[in-house]
């Protein structure tokens, strides 16, 4: 039993890392920062997996197996088949590790939560993280402009790099970068708010509650997600009335219902004045792009996370780049395959079929009402991604998986005697032990050389952009630096550049699949040529613009960059060749 409440400290700690990583490592949400927190907590679950499969394994217990085990199998094969063919290789790679550890986040809380006491430890932690979520989200949309404000996000390094994305599209993002990923958690947030709310025994507990609702429904309404407010209220208007009617208290039912009034209204007041200009034209560009797909890639798909490269040849409009479809099942289908996409309706066949059956036999009111909160939140959840993307988002991705553990968790335990279909367990013996943590050690041996990749490549960064500040310096205004410099001049910056090149060359080294790391080293090589004139530079520079191409074949930047090689070569023939090779990929370059 204490065992098992370490591991849900140790999973509960890992989902509060990954809403704070961004800020505690000081580079806000820029791509970088990003893909390297996405490689961290991957790795801490991993080592949390491991640890775990150990404990099972030396007191031989047996792992709870769920209900939705063959859906998520389904969709985990499906993952590997289009990684097998991927388009990016390295980006797909990444991907399929962000679902891999919401996956095993998923089976240890499902093991792990077995009593009242474990689900109180793990909800005080998600709650926790939901305050901080809101605060932050309320300060940034307020008073991100004080004084104050701006001298604290000065202190916290660049802090505000990941609240700006809000702040400029005059909407809350908070710690989750994107709006609409804000408010995909607070849907998972809010009913189980609610639930507390309503079976709180203490005032000072009902206050706390009520005042949270209160904050959470005012950061849900201003992170101005029209889609996922209406589709939450509409479901709010199915699960809500189920819960005043079990709990039968009428100042809870006051509560809930002015409550639910102020939102509507809020709700009216935002399309009225705030988002009255909300254009739905680049939404539907982005469906009419993955339906195009679909008929060129209709099996198999194109590799997890590679929507962004394969859907350029068929943007039509200047807002109609993206990464993601805003429907995640429709973007599950493209990159995924067919596979992936019955897996994913699988899922959620599978929880509704539950729901179902819980919602007909269990009748002690308590847990009815626990029970109508999760399945609410998971339900406006996955009714949001039908024009959203939180299913997807690598820092929104582990939280609905642990969401629906619980669920899970707690049918198994509430409701397992009211359900025909009993639970089954495997046994770690020592086949499934050492298979597993054998598997473990080498994904977890690839993740390793991956941070340290990213990690040399982000060095690099640093320095060429330190090298390209005191070039500015030395030639203001000047995009191409002369030749034939005089050596003190060249020694002033040859070392930055000498020093990105080496970084360059170690992040190659230890991950041989990414395009940015070959396309890295040859902007480097041209910044040579630039200073030097020597020509074997330029040479070098097309062969890594090459490599990258590759790599990433649908990548038309690339194609631009080996353009602009071939002109420094004066061969206009072949330049006119990548251009159009170019535009095969990018229509839209042809407007530009």
């Amino acid at each position: 039993m204490a065992s098992k409440r370490l591991f849900i400290h140790a999973c509960a700690v890992v989902l509060l890392l990954r809403l704070c990583l961004p800020v505690l490592l000081g580079d806000g949400f820029t791509y970088i920062s990003e893909i390297y927190c996405n490689y961290l907590t991957a790795i801490l679950i991993f080592c949390l997996s491991f640890l775990f499969i150990l404990h099972k394994f030396f007191h031989k217990e047996a792992v709870i197996l769920s209900r939705v085990d063959v859906p998520i199998g389904l969709s985990l094969l499906a993952a590997v088949l289009s990684l097998a063919h991927s388009v990016n290789f390295s980006m797909s790679l990444n991907a399929v590790f962000v679902f891999l550890s919401g996956i095993l986040l998923f089976y240890i809380l499902h093991d792990s939560l077995e009593d009242e006491a474990s689900f109180h430890i793990f909800w005080r932690y998600f709650f926790a993280g939901a305050l901080v979520v809101s605060i932050v989200g309320i300060w940034e949309y307020f008073l991100a402009q004080h004084p104050l404000s701006i001298e604290v996000r000065r202190v916290l390094n660049n802090f505000d790099e990941g609240t700006n994305r809000g702040f400029h599209y005059k909407r809350i993002a908070s710690l989750f970068d994107w709006p609409n990923v804000l408010a995909g958690f607070q849907m998972l947030v809010l009913p189980i708010t609610w639930a507390g709310f309503m079976l709180a025994q203490k005032r000072w507990q009902k206050i706390c509650l009520g005042g949270s609702i209160l904050l959470f429904l005012v950061v849900f309404l201003f992170t101005f997600s029209m889609m996922g407010v209406l589709g939450f209220f509409l479901v709010s208007l199915l699960f809500l009335p189920q819960v005043l009617k079990i709990s039968q208290q009428k100042n809870e039912g006051k509560f809930s219902f002015w409550v639910v009034g102020i939102g509507v209204l809020l709700f009216i007041l935002i399309i009225l004045t705030v988002r009255n200009n909300f254009d739905v034209s680049p939404r539907l560009d982005y469906l009419r792009q993955a339906f195009c797909l679909l008929k060129a890639h209709p099996f198999w798909g194109t590799g997890p996370d590679t929507f962004p490269i394969v859907s350029t040849p068929y943007v039509t409009q200047r807002l109609g780049f993206s990464a993601y479809v805003h429907n995640s099942y429709l973007q599950i289908w493209v990159e995924n395959g067919f596979l992936g996409f019955i897996g994913v309706l699988a899922l959620i066949g599978v929880f509704i079929l539950t729901a179902l059956k819980v919602l007909q036999r269990v009748k002690v009111h308590t847990d009815r009402i626990i029970f109508i909160a999760l399945i609410w939140a998971m339900t406006a959840f996955f009714i949001d991604n039908l024009s959203n993307f939180t299913m997807l988002r690598p820092n929104m991705s582990l939280f609905w998986w642990a969401i629906l553990a619980v669920f899970f968790a707690f049918e198994r335990n509430r409701a397992g005697d009211y359900l025909e279909n009993q639970h089954r367990a495997i046994v770690v013996g020592m086949r499934m032990g050492v298979g597993g943590l054998l598997v473990l050690s080498v994904l977890l041996f690839f993740l390793v050389r991956m941070s340290l990749s990213l990690l040399a490549y982000n060095q690099g960064v640093y320095y060429f952009n330190k090298y390209k500040s005191e070039a500015e310096v030395l030639f203001p205004g000047q995009k191409v630096k002369p030749g034939g410099l005089n050596k003190d001049v060249f020694k002033t910056i040859a070392l930055d550049i000498s020093l990105a090149e080496d970084f360059f060359n170690q992040s190659i080294q230890l991950n041989p699949f990414e395009c940015n790391y070959p396309q890295a080293r040859a902007d480097v090589f041209l910044q040579k040529y630039f200073l030097t004139k020597d020509i074997q530079y330029l040479e070098m520079a097309q062969k890594n613009y090459e490599q990258a191409l590759r790599i990433s074949p649908y990548s038309y930047k690339i194609y631009i960059n080996c353009r602009n090689i071939a002109i420094l070569k004066k061969d206009p023939a072949f330049a006119k060749k990548l251009f159009d090779d170019a535009v095969l990929l990018c229509p839209m370059l042809k407007k530009s």
